[in-house]
């Protein structure tokens, strides 16, 4: 079976909606507005998104947000994306009793 774009969206948006707050979800739906104005542009919104997601430790809806960027911009949200992956999976050395917030 395949999906076409617009089914992959609708599916997206159903378990974003199940997933974030309801407040979290209005921010989504705030920043794609805000790219689609350019208001902001992808690297901005690669990084509200990244900030948005781990802040409810769903950092995994990143992969699945992909289905709204641009062509155009594929390359760059996949570098970002990247980016930040390799960053979280640096080791870090941390004092005991701090604790390090899960970033995307």
């Amino acid at each position: 079976v395949v999906v076409d774009g617009k089914e992959s969206a609708r599916a997206y948006l159903v378990d974003l909606k199940k997933r974030l707050p309801r407040d979290a979800f209005d921010r989504f739906n705030r920043l794609l507005r805000s790219y689609k104005a350019r208001e902001v542009d992808i690297v901005g919104l690669q990084g509200e998104l990244c900030t948005l997601f781990a802040a409810h430790k769903a950092t995994d809806l990143m992969a699945g947000f992909r289905t709204f960027v641009p062509a155009k911009h594929l390359d760059v949200f996949d570098r970002l994306c990247q980016r930040q992956s390799d960053v979280k999976s640096e080791p870090v050395d941390v004092k005991p009793g701090i604790s390090i917030e899960d970033t995307c």
